[in-house]
């Protein structure tokens, strides 16, 4: 039996490893806090201090392109709305977690700091344009190598005289908590070269372009499908690290992207404000994102609020990585963004629907989905005559969810080894564990190259479904409808 029925407390379902934790009086460590009866966050977070106008606040932010297409125009804003702001800002291409504590830690910095990866140290204070020190130029920084980059940004981070620290998960590892699961030492790393008032903030991201093959690659669905669920995935895992480090203190740009993007006006265009596909465009996405990162992060300090900024982005301001074209910020565009942006920070996580539903694959709805979380993973493959588990790939995985509410429609995107043969996407079982039923490659039109979002025929009497996919693209999901 995968649960235990308690007698204290009616309906409260408690698992095995729960009773063994409170049985020995300890809490469980942050690994498993999406099974915790009691959990108490790695560190304690400071507010804010408020500051005078005249006070200048400085600002050090870390993280990959995604981050620097959040607080590029950050510098400009400040500035318009009388802030005087210090910013150090290192973009490093694609960095995840990980990577940020292997150069704390002075550990393999040229390979984690390629030939063949950009990066960047970018310094601004009072609204100047950035000041630029880039991997390998041959230009004005030349021999600007890996290992000074390394060390200005450890120098930087181990200065502790910052107001705000602020730093972001990779793009494509948003969504899968395998990436995340180092977060306690990150965290531990930022926090203990804090001054007694320094707050640490989080920006918390979008889903890539309906056209771009991010999408494709790493999840298996496109189109608006795919985007739904690429951000329901980054936004439990987001809401998963806020719970377990304590850092609640974030931008949701994630959720504004997604408002602009399914704005009739703003969302119309055939590019989906990302024309590469990943990084949102010069002009009013980016434009956007700045003014909630401002907003969410820097504007407590002051009391000023974001609606005071009267800066907007031109053809002429400089610009960096991924410069494809400029979206004009018109006013009607700017009415819009400001209003997203209070909307944004009233539901920091809700896939808010001012975006159309789409219809999926099969004709389905695809909707906007709450993200069921797995409650046991084993490795191998579902065999669709017996339910049993069998040994597959280094890569197989199966997904285990108890207690699944039969009445309710529930979706999964998943893979299958191929479309015949003896291996299933979905299994269905009752409470006891007994093999009830499957759903083949062949039944649910997924196979080795083709990942399917589908609608699911539950059994009445199952109790728990496994699902199949692999473990590096993290395929297999379970939702259900909001």
């Amino acid at each position: 039996m995968p649960y235990t029925l308690q007698n204290f407390e009616d309906d409260k379902v408690l698992y095995a490893s729960q009773l063994n934790t409170i049985e020995k009086g300890i809490v469980a460590n942050e690994g498993d806090i999406t099974s915790l009866i009691q959990f108490a966050p790695q560190i304690r977070n400071n507010y804010p201090r408020r500051k005078s106008k005249d006070e200048q606040i400085k600002i050090l932010c870390f993280g990959s392109s995604w981050f620097l297409n959040t607080w590029w125009y950050l510098n400009k804003i400040t500035k318009s709305v009388g802030v005087n702001a210090l910013i150090h800002a290192y973009f490093m291409s694609g960095s995840a977690l990980d990577e940020w504590i292997s150069l704390y830690n002075n550990e393999k910095v040229t390979s984690v700091i390629s030939s063949s990866r950009r990066a960047i140290r970018n310094i601004s204070e009072n609204g100047s344009d950035w000041t630029q020190y880039i991997l390998n130029d041959t230009g004005a920084t030349a021999g600007y190598t890996a290992q000074k980059y390394r060390d200005d940004w450890y120098n930087d981070l181990v200065n502790g005289d910052w107001d705000l620290i602020l730093f972001q998960q990779g793009a494509r590892q948003g969504r899968d908590w395998n990436a995340w699961k180092n977060y306690p030492e990150i965290v531990s790393i930022v926090k203990r070269h804090c001054s007694t008032d320094t707050v640490i903030g989080f920006n918390c991201t979008w889903s890539p372009a309906k056209q771009g093959a991010y999408l494709k690659t790493y999840l298996g669905v496109t189109g608006f499908e795919g985007q739904t669920i690429w951000q329901t995935q980054n936004n439990a895992n987001s809401q998963r690290f806020i719970r377990g480090s304590g850092i609640d203190y974030i931008s949701p740009a994630g959720t504004l992207l997604w408002l602009m993007r399914g704005d009739a006006v703003m969302g119309a265009d055939s590019y989906d404000l990302a024309k590469d596909g990943l990084h949102p465009d010069y002009g009013f996405p980016m434009y956007g994102i700045s003014l909630l990162l401002y907003e969410a992060t820097i504007a407590p300090f002051y009391g000023i609020p974001f609606e005071n900024c009267t800066w907007l982005p031109s053809s002429g301001d400089q610009t960096s990585i991924n410069y494809n074209r400029l979206l004009e910020v018109t006013p009607d565009i700017k009415n819009r963004i400001f209003k997203y942006i209070r909307l944004s920070l009233s539901n920091r996580f809700a896939l808010i629907s001012n975006a159309k539903v789409e219809e999926g694959e099969d004709g389905e709805a695809s909707g906007l989905y709450n993200l069921i979380n797995y409650d046991a993973q084993v490795a191998g493959v579902i065999n669709k005559n017996t339910g049993e588990i069998e040994s597959g790939s280094a890569q197989a995985i199966v997904n285990v969810y108890y207690n699944i509410d039969p009445s309710t429609e529930h979706y999964v995107t998943s893979y299958s080894p191929a479309t015949s043969g003896t291996a299933a996407c979905v299994g269905y079982y009752t409470s006891d564990e007994q093999f009830i039923s499957s759903q083949s490659g062949g039944d649910f039109g997924a196979n080795s190259s083709v990942y399917k979002y589908k609608k699911l025929t539950i059994p009445s009497n199952a109790n728990i479904i496994k699902l199949f996919g692999r473990t590096d693209y993290g395929e297999c999901s379970l939702y259900t409808l909001k």
